[in-house]
């Protein structure tokens, strides 16, 4: 998962990497063919790294002190496994430092099941955006629905008229901003969805919200 909490596997890493680590992305995650073998997936999250998915001490690197991570939505997501519109935020976050909520493994592939279940595509386009929605989920850092998560989206949903799930994800990329922030980084945050995106600029600010524009009408 995102460093700032070593699992018991990362402890055996050298001392240098234990101090700023993080996981990169694997850059395949769109084709499958990823450059190497992937571990076993683990189900849930691991309390010993804070609501993080287990550590990969294979995949991981030196933090630097102008790293940035991006939180994302799920609604950017699903753009990105339909591959609608122009994706070039969530291309930039997919390409960096991923960090999603864990609701985003139920959101996503939901969303695929809505669209088939409203006539929209066929049952071999949902298997196989299914399977790219698989490798996109993969190629991130999953934070869980921890107290702190929860805090933090119910202190938003007072200050903003969200969707429930809306807010959890921006409590979720609050919760990340606080221990980035600490090892000298900064956090973006990237949506497809506007009203989110207004809540999340008046948290993070215009300049570290990333808005994918909205779908033209057909």
């Amino acid at each position: 998962g995102l460093v700032l909490a070593l699992c018991e596997r990362c402890r055996g890493m050298p001392p240098e990497a234990q101090r700023d680590s993080l996981r990169v992305a694997d850059p395949n995650w769109r084709t499958g063919r990823s450059a190497r073998k992937r571990s076993p997936r683990r189900g849930g999250t691991n309390d010993s790294c804070r609501g993080f998915r287990p550590c990969r001490p294979e995949a991981w690197q030196l933090l630097t002190p102008r790293l940035t991570v991006t939180c994302l939505d799920s609604s950017a997501i699903i753009r990105l496994c339909t591959g609608e519109g122009d994706l070039a935020p969530v291309e930039r976050a997919m390409a960096g430092v991923p960090v999603v909520s864990t609701v985003a493994a139920v959101e996503v592939p939901a969303a695929i099941f809505a669209r088939f279940h409203r006539g929209m595509m066929p049952e071999e386009e949902r298997e196989r955006l299914f399977g790219i929605g698989g490798r996109i989920l993969d190629g991130t850092s999953q934070v869980g629905l921890t107290a702190a998560v929860r805090q933090e989206a119910l202190a938003i949903c007072r200050r903003f008229l969200l969707r429930t799930m809306d807010a959890i994800h921006l409590g979720t990329a609050m919760v990340v901003e606080r221990q980035v922030r600490r090892h000298g980084g900064m956090l973006r945050f990237c949506t497809a969805d506007l009203r989110q995106a207004q809540a999340a600029a008046a948290l993070f600010g215009s300049a570290r919200t990333e808005v994918l524009p909205p779908l033209e009408e057909r």
